[in-house]
């Protein structure tokens, strides 16, 4: 599943404290949704490491992952459109 370029949206939290990564690579029929932890303020020395490790092992530092197909994220895209509809009233 190596691609150059796959297509990312990297959302940041308002507290700047999380993130999520949304990640399709053109030749999978799948979306990654990565959870990501930002900075270092409270961690202890292992989990700095761990957090290293998962760099030097993987390229990236995302701490979780989940996989969706196209059906899920339809199911997504309808329910985050439904709650703006809903909000906008």
């Amino acid at each position: 599943m190596e691609e150059e370029n796959p297509r990312s949206l990297f959302l940041k939290c308002m507290c700047h404290g999380h993130a999520i990564e949304l990640t399709k690579y053109n030749d999978d029929k799948y979306i990654y949704l990565s959870f990501w932890k930002c900075g270092f303020e409270t961690d202890t020395l292992w989990e700095r490491i761990k957090i290293i490790w998962r760099l030097l092992k993987n390229g990236r530092v995302a701490i979780d992952d989940f996989v969706f197909d196209e059906y899920d994220c339809g199911e997504l895209i309808d329910y985050l459109n439904d709650i703006l509809e809903n909000n906008k009233s």
